[in-house]
């Protein structure tokens, strides 16, 4: 069944429960914080893919770990944080876990910080992939995104570019409109050139 110009009736559904999702977030969400830890990433009610790092401080810990759903990873602790001087009278109090999200089921899921065996409480996030733990063969590729049209506008376009070290879109070009104008002046001579200077003149015609 198809409906809401197009989009299958499951899929409009996941970007009405995406947007209430942000709107949390925008509005502050719950961190998991105490006076002498906390956990900083990933924020509560946040969107996860690819690879990347859990991170947060501790004052003071025998052992620091992090709790994903159930399963429990032991932390990298002691890494200088010269912002938990005040707090900690100390600065060797970062903590950081490197996590592969695509080995997760999409939908949404728990993140806790442990300190010397006792978890905090957790903040849920919600993971999103492409399905295989780790992609490969598109590195390199690129797409544009037209965020020089939203509201409120980013300065320019966006190039993002597929990074496989990470299992994630980054940020390859942020060009304005006039070096769009001079890049795209000339034919370029290969086909994925010319599919992004169209899109990207598109970009530029609508903003």
């Amino acid at each position: 069944m198809w409906t809401r110009g197009g989009c299958h009736v499951g899929i409009w559904h996941k970007l009405q429960w995406i947007v209430g999702v942000v709107c949390l977030v925008l509005l502050g969400g719950v961190q998991d914080s105490s006076a002498q830890q906390m956990l900083e990433n990933p924020k509560d009610g946040s969107f996860q893919s690819g690879i990347s790092i859990i991170s947060g401080w501790v004052c003071s810990a025998q052992r620091v770990q992090i709790k994903v759903d159930t399963a429990i990873i032991d932390a990298v602790y002691g890494a200088p944080r010269g912002d938990t001087q005040e707090v900690c009278k100390d600065t060797n109090n970062g903590f950081s876990v490197q996590v592969n999200w695509n080995e997760l089921n999409e939908g949404t899921h728990t993140v806790a910080l442990c300190v010397d065996g006792v978890c905090g409480s957790s903040v849920s996030v919600v993971v999103t992939s492409y399905g295989p733990s780790f992609l490969r063969g598109f590195d390199g590729l690129a797409i544009v995104a037209c965020t020089n049209n939203l509201s409120p506008a980013f300065p320019t376009s966006t190039v993002f570019t597929w990074q496989e070290s990470l299992q994630n879109w980054t940020i390859g070009l942020t060009p304005t409109c006039t070096e769009v104008s001079s890049l795209c002046a000339a034919p370029l001579p290969d086909p994925a050139g010319r599919r992004l200077c169209a899109d990207l003149l598109n970009c530029c015609r609508t903003q």
